[in-house]
């Protein structure tokens, strides 16, 4: 979910000097994976194909939050902020429709929990860990951390009803499917009202004022910032027709190498070795979220640590309050829709990871040994999700 975006107040004056959108280079050589994975998956070796395109999405999705971001800016504040709701998570989403298309809801499953799960621990694990080791202490909203980790609570409850249910009504059946529509909707309507609290009436606690901003960081002038996106440097922004193009392109080819991806994980998993619940609970999900785990990691190393929270929870939000409930309405329509009864170890696992983010959160501040603890407890449960069947 985009909690904030910093914008001038005044969108139509544009400083002389624009600030330029500098994409990290060096991502774009993982594009060459792109045709690598492509001949791989017609010559009869899907797990270089699986490998070679879930390479290729990291940088995509890169590319399609430096567009995103740049549309919130040029669009304004309101629609802006939707804009960076809606397509700040974009590979998800493409990922688990063409999943649900073949036939994999576990799958899907697996990625929704590995997702919620990888910006909690992963991203904001190392974040916390790299710059508590460079400014030993560091502080962040606890308000608008108490709101996000709340959130991500009420996601976890939606999910613990429909996974305990068959067990605690044995003498009648439950009916999965309608239960978990009607708690896909209620999400739903808690995310539009997640957005109003934080982008309108509440506004200021997800503002940056809350983070100390070290040197001439202070008196910088103002950049766009949506958590839940790629931003990590000042920069200048893209026009709208930039903006819209790079966006089209990069969606059209991260659905090409999306496609790709799931027609062979299935046959990739086997040579492997691995289950459906480690291939998408860790392996789609860091592919899926390397862009927030830099842009989390970055903010923090500049003592931005505020804004590297958000940017790790606004994404997990995101993903449990819009993403997993639009999938199972889109669902509806293949022949194994989506539910959402998750297995209880990944209910268990999402509901230990939202306490203990809570646990880490409440006083406001952070360091390195918090961090080293979050990416403790994601070591354990990705050796449970790799060693379980």
């Amino acid at each position: 979910m985009a909690q904030a975006v910093e914008v001038p107040v005044e969108a139509q004056e544009e400083p002389a000097a624009v600030r330029r959108l500098r994409p990290v280079h060096g991502l774009y050589a993982l594009l060459a994976a792109l045709p690598l994975g492509w001949w791989a998956a017609r010559a009869g070796h899907p797990t270089l194909a699986f490998l070679a395109s879930g390479l290729a999405l990291v940088p995509l999705a890169y590319l399609i939050g430096l567009s995103t971001e740049a549309l919130a800016l040029r669009l304004g504040h309101g629609l802006g902020s939707i804009v960076l709701a809606t397509l700040s998570n974009s590979v998800e989403l493409l990922i688990g429709y063409l999943a649900l298309q073949k036939g994999l809801p576990r799958v899907v499953q697996a990625e929704i929990t590995g997702s919620i799960l990888a910006n909690i621990l992963l991203v904001l694990g190392t974040a916390m860990l790299v710059g508590g080791l460079r400014h030993r202490s560091q502080t962040f909203g606890g308000k608008a951390a108490n709101v996000q980790a709340t959130l991500l609570f009420l996601a976890v409850i939606a999910l613990f009803v429909p996974a305990f249910a068959p067990i605690l009504v044995k003498d009648a059946p439950v009916d999965i499917n309608r239960m978990s529509l009607v708690l896909s909707a209620g999400l739903l309507v808690t995310y539009a009202l997640g957005l109003v609290f934080t982008l309108r009436t509440h506004r200021h606690l997800f503002e940056p004022g809350a983070e100390s901003v070290a040197g001439a960081h202070a008196h910088a002038p103002p950049v766009i910032h949506a958590p839940g996106t790629h931003t990590h440097a000042s920069r200048e922004v893209w026009s709208l027709r930039k903006a819209l193009v790079v966006l089209a392109v990069a969606t059209v080819v991260a659905a090409l190498a999306a496609e790709t991806l799931t027609d062979t994980i299935t046959p990739a998993a086997k040579e492997l070795g691995w289950t459906d619940l480690f291939v998408g609970a860790i392996v789609l999900a860091i592919v899926a979220n390397a862009a927030e785990h830099w842009s989390a990691v970055s903010l923090a190393w500049k003592n931005r640590m505020n804004a590297s929270l958000q940017v790790a929870t606004a994404s997990s939000i995101q993903i449990a309050l819009f993403v997993a409930p639009l999938l199972v309405f889109v669902s509806q329509g293949f022949s194994q829709p989506l539910s959402l009864a998750f297995p209880l170890l990944e209910v268990v696992a999402m509901g230990a990871s939202v306490l203990v983010l809570n646990l880490v959160a409440y006083d406001g501040e952070s360091n390195w040994f918090e961090g080293a603890l979050l990416l403790m407890v994601y070591l354990i449960l990705g050796t449970a999700f790799f060693l379980l069947p």
